[in-house]
């Protein structure tokens, strides 16, 4: 899926794909932002870490349910969850620019941004201290 599959040849309608076309660069306190929670934080890294820097809805989900699940011995309500990531966090993130979210193939996939990667890595390395 590329930018004129959302708008200009009329293929999806803005209800089936949240887009942004990133221009230029995030602030600071943008990408603060999108780093506060959790969900988008776990969100962010699984789509980096995938090979192609693309994920599914269902994988996704199953990652932040398994992580949830190793994080505190309970296992998640995956639908609560499903409803969180397509609801709140990949508008969010899809909203900035940073994803780009197809409704009917439920495929997501990350438009890289070094400055979020960054400051995403230290996060991390401040999570395991």
């Amino acid at each position: 899926m590329d930018h004129n599959d959302c708008n200009s040849d009329g293929s999806a309608t803005e209800a089936e794909c949240y887009f942004t076309n990133l221009e230029g660069s995030l602030s600071t306190d943008a990408i603060l932002e999108l780093l506060t929670h959790p969900y988008r934080r776990a969100i962010l890294q699984y789509l980096i870490d995938a090979s192609d820097e693309t994920a599914t809805i269902d994988g996704v989900t199953t990652h932040l349910v398994d992580r949830e699940s190793r994080q505190s011995d309970d296992r998640s309500d995956r639908d609560r969850l499903e409803i969180a990531i397509i609801h709140i966090h990949l508008p969010m993130l899809s909203e900035k620019g940073i994803v780009e979210y197809d409704v009917r193939s439920r495929e997501i996939r990350y438009r890289r941004h070094e400055g979020l990667e960054a400051l995403l890595g230290c996060l991390r390395a401040l999570d395991s201290t």
